[in-house]
């Protein structure tokens, strides 16, 4: 652990973040930072120090929003799920609706094209 990594750790002790830093200074990484809740991480890539902690503080305030922003991204995602269920159910009464169109049309094949408002008859050309 290097010495940025204890004080980021320190710090997040001190703040009572249940989360632990470690420093991956990566300087082709498209992020600064994340953080990885299944591991307990806050994964940080700056390469200069005084970045890396910008990028610590940004992911902390990251962290005390999260419990805000949850209780509406699972309200969007039950939301989601009741629309896809939804759709899913008038896709398949559409689907029946369309067969049971085609099986009409093909009995009624025998019968002769229809005529428009003129009296001339439909035809594809």
């Amino acid at each position: 652990m290097t010495n940025l990594e204890e004080r980021m750790n320190m710090i997040l002790e001190r703040l009572g973040i249940p989360l632990r830093a470690v420093w991956h200074p990566d300087i082709d990484s498209n992020d600064h930072a994340r953080i990885d809740v299944e591991e307990g991480l806050i994964i940080i890539h700056d390469v200069d120090e005084a970045e890396a902690m910008r990028s610590l503080f940004h992911e902390i305030l990251e962290y005390r929003i999260r419990g805000l922003i949850n209780p509406y991204r699972r309200i969007i995602n039950s939301l989601i799920e009741v629309i896809e269920k939804l759709v899913y159910v008038e896709k398949e009464k559409v689907l029946e609706q369309i067969w049971s169109d085609f099986q009409l049309w093909k009995e009624l094949e025998h019968v002769s094209a229809p005529t428009d408002f003129r009296g001339k008859k439909h035809e594809r050309g």
